[in-house]
């Protein structure tokens, strides 16, 4: 999804909202819909439960650790831990510069 980040972080909240003004009198055939995101959004998985998550790591299903969360975590600290970016938010050429001159 490469939305601008305010419309990634309301995203579910409006795709919901749409899905519910939808009136079941257009849809009386249809018994449930289900929706699957691809995403690497730490907007989006902040507000989908992990039980609700298929988190895949080289391919393989990963489970979540005991209190891991993600509904309504930082979407710093989701990034930190589920986009492998334990080495900072900073740009590798900044970093690198800014080591240099300390």
């Amino acid at each position: 999804m490469y939305y601008h980040p305010e419309w990634q972080r309301t995203y579910i909240h409006d795709l919901l909202d749409y899905m519910r003004k939808i009136n079941p009198k257009d849809i009386k055939n249809i018994k449930g819909i289900n929706v699957i995101f691809v995403t690497h959004s730490p907007f989006i998985l902040s507000d989908i439960p992990n039980s609700n998550i298929v988190r895949l790591e080289k391919g393989k299903v990963k489970k979540y650790n005991e209190g891991e969360k993600t509904f309504g975590a930082n979407i710093h600290d989701l990034l930190a831990s589920e986009f492998f970016m334990k080495k900072g938010f900073m740009g590798e050429f900044a970093k690198q510069k800014i080591t240099l001159c300390h």
